[in-house]
């Protein structure tokens, strides 16, 4: 059997465990060394966490972009920077942690991702169960109103109801 080779600079999908992003942001925090490989790794580091919750594409964007700022700030304030850096620090940080300690090994039935910007729109479950309950019950006005143009023709032409008419197409 062959491994799937894994790498750890590309943006793909992936399980990333807790204990497996805390040691790449930790390699990513060694790198920083050398800049460019140290933010991209700490930036893929997050997407994939992010996206082993099962979080859209966007919110994956945005938790690796966080991470970067969380890691940006923390060198600020190992710096000695004013206080105004812990308007960045905290929220970085508050997502930081939950990318540490979410549970990511809940099963997901296979369900979609999870997508912020697409409440109220049609990509939004909610919506779609509106459309198919609109259609529903556009078919039923539409069936009750033909049962009732046949019941009118039926009684134009003066045959009674008690006749079987299962044989014609509905």
């Amino acid at each position: 059997m062959k491994k799937k080779r894994i790498n750890w600079f590309d943006f793909k999908d992936c399980k990333l465990s807790g204990w497996g992003f805390l040691g790449r942001m930790i390699c990513g925090s060694l790198l920083l060394i050398m800049i460019i490989p140290g933010f991209w790794l700490i930036a893929s580091t997050g997407y994939k966490r992010a996206r082993s919750f099962n979080w859209s594409h966007s919110l994956a964007v945005v938790s690796a972009i966080a991470m970067c700022f969380y890691i940006i700030s923390t060198l600020f304030l190992q710096a000695g920077a004013e206080e105004g850096i812990y308007l960045i620090y905290f929220p970085t940080w508050i997502f930081y942690l939950v990318l540490l300690f979410k549970n990511g090994n809940k099963n997901q039935n296979d369900s979609e991702p999870i997508d912020i910007g697409s409440f109220g729109t049609n990509n939004s479950n909610t919506v779609i169960i509106e459309d198919d309950l609109v259609n529903k019950s556009k078919d039923s006005i539409t069936k009750s109103s033909q049962i009732s143009e046949e019941n009118e023709i039926e009684d134009q032409t003066g045959l009674g109801r008690d006749i079987d008419s299962r044989w014609r197409k509905k």
